[in-house]
């Protein structure tokens, strides 16, 4: 999906399988709080469901290779994978708030 600017152009999004990060706009304020409708990977964790889910997730060699969860198992790494972040979506798992501090003078070539 790539880098995309959100409502009104202030901030940018950037989305991928693996992720989905922010920048810029009211972000940069750390007193701020982000506005609910940025988060497009995970319901708010109030709203998610106060029930377990039970998963069993083995290893082999320090690798995932099988995923059983509700009945089913899974042993393609990119459908483990999809599965796991389909079941951290609904639980509102994986949010996380960093601001971080650029010095774009060390950047800056004269």
């Amino acid at each position: 999906m790539g880098v995309q600017l959100l409502k009104g152009g202030k901030t940018g999004m950037d989305d991928n399988i693996a992720h989905c990060s922010y920048e810029a706009g009211i972000l940069e304020d750390p007193a701020a709080t982000p506005p609910a409708d940025m988060y497009t990977r995970t319901v708010d964790p109030q709203d998610a469901p106060d029930k377990p889910v039970d998963v069993t997730l083995t290893f082999q060699r320090g690798l995932p290779v099988k995923l059983q969860v509700n009945g089913k198992e899974y042993t393609d790494s990119l459908e483990l994978f999809e599965t796991l972040n389909e079941i951290g979506e609904k639980a509102g798992i994986g949010r996380i708030d960093i601001v971080e501090v650029r010095d774009y003078k060390r950047y800056r070539r004269h």
